[in-house]
């Protein structure tokens, strides 16, 4: 019994053995016929489509040399031609005329026609732009005019209503008037002057303005300028109109002041101080020595010592 069971055994296992066998035959048979053939076809496939190319290029190459022999073919036709109607182009003036001079004489008049059209445009442009220039002059002129007759009445009041700061010599025909100024006090507010201020004076004077303007000019902490205050409300009456001569003042801690500039008469000379509310307040004979006086001195203030002014109208109201 054991031995029929090994048989039987033996039997099974060769059975197993030869059904693996086929099994890995037929994995190898399929791995050939998936890999080996189709790479042999690809091969011979490559090979095919190389021919095919060179084929084509050649077939390209005939096709070429065809085309620039034909565009040369063109060419040699196309010189003939203009060679042709050049000849018939110099024969036909001969044969119309019966000699050369007359197609000489027929460019000759064609180009001094060309030349002459030439002159005609250049002496329109000429003109054009003469017309151009003179218009513009005429336009300058009228411009120049208008704004002469415009200009600013500030301006006009400045330089033609200003009388002169210094006294005048009285004239016999104006007793009158002397009479009335003899009743009027001797201290009197200084006029405005035709000419405008010489020498130091003119250093700091900043023409006719307003107190807003003339704090403006002003920017520096103790420094002044003198101006001729314009009026509010000027009359009708008022002729001659005197413009007071001020002083914009700018104290040291920043704040400003105008004290007008008056004028006292003793005998025939004139003197001018700044009134301020000082009653020992220094005069002087000229505008000149005025502002160069403030210009130089300068008063401490008593109780702090880092306060210096040219005007001390702290000092009225200790």
């Amino acid at each position: 019994m054991e031995a029929l069971e090994e048989d039987a055994r033996k039997k099974e296992e060769e059975k197993d053995g030869q059904k693996s066998r086929r099994k890995k035959e037929e994995f190898v048979r399929k791995r050939v016929d998936k890999e080996e053939i189709p790479g042999e076809e690809s091969s011979s496939m490559r090979k095919i489509k190389e021919e095919e190319q060179v084929k084509e290029d050649r077939r390209r190459r005939r096709e070429q040399k065809k085309k620039r022999k034909e565009l040369s073919s063109k060419q040699e036709e196309d010189g003939s031609d203009y060679d042709e109607t050049s000849q018939k182009v110099r024969k036909a003036p001969e044969e119309q005329s019966g000699s050369p001079d007359s197609s000489r004489k027929q460019a000759i008049s064609d180009f001094s026609s060309s030349v002459s059209r030439g002159l005609v445009g250049e002496l329109d442009v000429s003109e054009s732009a003469k017309s151009r220039k003179r218009r513009e002059r005429r336009e300058k002129k009228k411009k120049e005019r208008r704004e002469h007759y415009e200009a600013p009445a500030d301006e006009q009041q400045m330089f033609e209503s200003i009388r002169n700061i210094m006294p005048r010599e009285e004239k016999p025909f104006q007793q009158n008037r002397t009479d009335m100024s003899k009743s009027r006090p001797p201290i009197s507010t200084a006029a405005a002057s035709q000419q405008p201020l010489k020498g130091i004076a003119k250093s700091v004077y900043i023409g006719v303005c307003n107190f807003a303007k003339a704090e403006e000019q002003v920017e520096k902490r103790s420094d002044f300028r003198v101006y001729h205050q314009l009026a509010h409300r000027p009359l009708l009456d008022d002729l001659e109109q005197e413009l007071p001569l001020i002083v914009v003042y700018k104290t040291a801690n920043g704040s400003f002041r105008h004290y007008p500039i008056r004028r006292r008469k003793v005998g025939a000379s004139s003197y001018f101080y700044v009134d301020y509310g000082d009653p020992k307040v220094q005069a002087h004979a000229s505008l000149d020595h005025l502002v160069r006086y403030y210009q130089i001195n300068a008063q401490r203030h008593p109780n702090n010592r880092q306060y210096a002014d040219q005007f001390p109208w702290w000092e009225v109201h200790l």
